[in-house]
């Protein structure tokens, strides 16, 4: 706090609907700018992920990949995420929206009664769990301002360039292609770097 800081072009990676709670512009950004941020869905803002540590991985001994899709349960998918190695293991997936509701001790108790109907009793030695529900005043400040998936991303207002080409919108949310997923963010990170590094070059 109290810091001052001095750049030639910003670049800004915050997603556009957190961005416009999270600071302010001096000018003011154009107002079809704003509404749009405001209406543009925070890819994975309304999950809960969740990571359940074991000291072996007990259920590939069994034959099974860990690899679970459920309509019923808690977990709606989960997955192995054991190292490469195989010195670290553990099972991670997401839980449902009805995931908000619970306490963290109710969601750790219905997970490991999900792993263990999957997987058997080894499912109860567990090291740790450990969850965290994206959906706080950080990642979407209005909880109320329900957006469907993938709302607005790529947008072509954040294809454009402002304060007379010294400020970039960038991340997933503004990728044309694959907005919200971890190619969008490439995708419309590269393509920012390019504009700057010509300005960079021209000027």
């Amino acid at each position: 706090m109290g810091n001052t800081f001095f750049c030639k072009y910003l670049i800004i990676s915050i997603p556009p609907y957190l961005l416009t709670n999270s600071l302010l512009f001096r000018p003011e950004l154009p107002q079809a700018l704003t509404q749009t941020m405001e209406k543009t869905q925070t890819w994975m803002s309304g999950s809960t992920k969740f990571s359940v540590e074991f000291a072996i991985s007990f259920w590939k001994r069994k034959g099974f990949s860990s690899s679970v899709y459920s309509q019923s349960g808690l977990a709606t998918e989960m997955y192995d995420h054991g190292n490469f190695k195989e010195t670290k293991f553990a099972i991670k997936g997401f839980l449902n929206g009805s995931a908000v509701h619970y306490t963290f001790e109710q969601r750790k108790e219905k997970v490991i009664a999900q792993l263990k109907h999957y997987f058997g009793d080894e499912a109860q030695n567990f090291i740790s769990y450990n969850d965290k529900i994206w959906n706080d005043k950080y990642i979407q400040p209005n909880n109320d301002n329900f957006l469907p998936p993938h709302f607005n991303n790529g947008h072509p207002l954040y294809q454009k360039n402002y304060m007379k080409d010294k400020l970039f919108f960038t991340g997933t949310e503004t990728s044309k292609a694959f907005g919200g997923y971890m190619e969008g963010a490439i995708i419309a990170s590269n393509s920012v770097a390019t504009q700057v590094l010509k300005l960079i070059e021209t000027g």
